[in-house]
C-alpha cells in the first residue's frame, strides 16, 4: 500500500492556525503583563504603612484614608491636614469603596490592580484584534502595552489610574465589537466612569456619539444610544449629587476638589505643573471656612485670574498637554537624576519605551493609518489632552490611556515590516 501523503499524515508540515497562534501568544502575553506588574509590586518599596512613594503623589493618602473610613465606618470621608478638617466630597466613592473592600490595605489594592492592569493588556489584544485588520497587529499591540513602565508603575500607586485604564480598554472593546449586547454594556459601563473620577464624566457620552456613528443599525438606534448615554451619565451622579446635598446643602454632582484643580491649574503660580502648595499655604482664611465654602472660593480666584489675564491661556493649555504627553517623569523624585548624578534606568526605560509608543501612536494618525473604530483611541487621547488644558498637565493622567494608545502604535509598527514577512 501506498503511503498516505495527505496534510493529516504530516501534521509537521500544516501551517498552524493563527485563531490558535494568537490564543496561545495572548496567554503568553498577559503572563508577561502580570509578571511584570507583580515584580514592580514586590521590589517598589513602601512606608510604614504600606503606602508607596506617599511623599510624590499625597492623593495617596486621601484615597487609603477614604477606604479605610468607609470599611471601619461605612462614611466616605478623611480629615484634610492642610486645613485639619473632615471632608465628605473631596473624591468619587468608587475607587475608595473597592479599597473598603479589600479592608483598606495597600498592598492588596496593588495586588488588585497587577491583575487589572494585566486584563488591560488582555483587552488592549481585544481592542488591537477588532480594529488592526492583521493578525499581527494584537500581539504588536499586546506587547507594547505589557512593558510600558508607566503603566507597570501606576499600577503600584493608589491612584485610580490603573483602574480607568481598565475600563476604558474594555469600553472601547465593547463599542467596536459586532455584538450588540457588547455595546450597550460598554456604553453603560463607560457612564460609570463619572464615579470614578470627575474628569471622565463626560467621556461616556463622547465615546458613545463617536462609536455609534460606525454601528451598522438604524439612525433612531444610534440616537438612542447617545440618548441612552447621557441618562445613564446624569442618572449615575444624581445619587452623589442627593448624598451631596443632604451632607453639605448643596446639589454637587462632582467633587469640592475642583475648585483647588481649577486654581491649580490658572492660579498665578501656574506654570503647568501642580504647584498649588504655596498659595494655599498663603491663604490662612481657608482653614476658618467649611469644604464647599472653600470650594467655591477657590473657583471664584481662579476664575478671577483667567479673566484677568486671558492671553496667557493658549501657553498655559500648551505647557498642560506636554507635560501630560512628555515620555521622561517630570516628578522631582523620578525624573532620572539619580544620586551619583546618572541617568535613572527605570527613567530612561521609560523614556524610551513610552516615547516610541507615543512616536508611533502620532505617526499613524499623521499619516491617516487610523481606521475610524481605532480612531476611538485618538479620541480617548484628545479628551486627556483637553483635560489637562484645563486642569494641570501630569503623566499620570495619560497613564489612563496609555494601553490604548498601544494599538495605533501596533499599526505604526506594521507597517514598517516587509510585506512578505507578515
Amino acid at each position: 500500500m501506498t503511503p498516505a501523503t495527505n496534510a493529516e499524515s504530516t501534521p509537521w508540515k500544516v501551517k498552524p492556525n493563527a485563531a490558535v497562534v494568537l490564543k496561545w501568544a495572548s496567554l503568553a502575553i498577559f503572563s508577561l503583563a502580570l509578571l511584570l506588574r507583580v515584580m514592580a509590586l514586590v521590589l517598589t518599596p513602601t512606608g510604614p504603612d504600606g503606602l508607596a512613594r506617599s511623599e510624590q503623589f499625597p492623593d495617596q493618602r486621601e484615597y487609603l484614608a477614604l477606604g479605610r473610613s468607609v470599611y471601619q465606618s461605612h462614611a466616605l470621608t478623611f480629615v484634610d491636614p492642610r486645613f485639619n478638617q473632615p471632608t465628605v466630597a473631596f473624591r468619587m466613592p468608587v475607587y475608595p469603596a473597592m479599597i473598603a473592600a479589600l479592608q483598606g490595605k495597600a498592598r492588596a489594592v496593588q495586588w488588585m490592580q497587577a491583575v487589572f492592569g494585566a486584563l488591560t493588556v488582555f483587552g488592549v489584544m481585544a481592542l488591537a484584534k477588532r480594529v488592526g485588520g492583521h493578525r499581527l497587529v494584537p500581539v504588536i499591540a499586546g506587547v507594547l502595552a505589557a512593558i510600558n513602565p508607566l503603566s507597570i508603575a501606576a499600577g503600584v500607586l493608589i491612584l485610580t489610574e490603573t483602574l480607568t485604564a481598565f475600563v476604558l480598554v474594555w469600553v472601547l472593546v465593547g463599542l467596536t465589537s459586532q455584538g450588540t449586547k457588547a455595546r450597550w454594556a460598554a456604553v453603560f459601563t463607560a457612564s460609570g466612569l463619572a464615579l470614578v473620577s470627575p474628569q471622565w464624566a463626560a467621556f461616556g457620552f463622547v465615546a458613545t456619539v463617536l462609536a455609534a456613528r460606525l454601528w451598522p443599525v438604524r439612525p433612531r438606534v444610534r440616537l438612542a444610544a447617545v440618548a441612552v448615554s447621557l441618562l445613564t451619565t446624569v442618572m449615575v451622579l444624581v445619587p452623589w449629587a442627593a448624598r451631596n446635598r443632604i451632607l453639605l446643602g448643596e446639589w454637587l454632582p462632582l467633587t469640592t476638589a475642583g475648585g483647588q484643580t481649577l486654581l491649580d491649574g490658572f492660579g498665578p503660580q501656574a506654570d503647568g505643573s501642580s504647584n498649588l502648595g504655596p498659595v494655599i499655604d498663603a491663604m490662612p482664611q481657608l482653614g476658618a471656612l467649611g469644604e464647599l465654602e472653600r470650594h467655591h472660593l477657590l473657583t471664584a480666584e481662579a476664575v478671577d485670574e483667567i479673566r484677568a489675564h486671558p492671553l496667557r491661556l493658549p501657553l498655559l493649555a500648551a505647557a498642560k498637554v506636554a507635560r501630560t504627553f512628555s515620555p521622561l517623569p517630570l516628578s522631582a523624585g523620578t525624573r532620572g537624576a539619580a544620586t551619583d548624578g546618572k541617568l535613572n534606568l527605570a527613567s530612561l526605560a521609560m523614556g524610551v519605551i513610552c516615547g516610541t509608543t507615543l512616536f508611533l501612536a502620532g505617526t499613524t494618525v499623521l499619516t491617516g493609518g487610523v481606521s475610524q473604530k481605532a480612531g476611538l483611541v485618538v479620541v480617548a487621547a484628545l479628551y486627556v489632552a483637553l483635560v489637562a488644558a484645563v486642569s494641570v498637565g501630569s503623566m499620570r493622567y495619560r497613564a489612563a490611556i496609555e494601553p490604548a494608545l498601544a494599538v495605533p502604535a501596533g499599526l505604526a509598527v506594521l507597517r514598517l515590516i516587509p510585506r512578505r514577512v507578515t
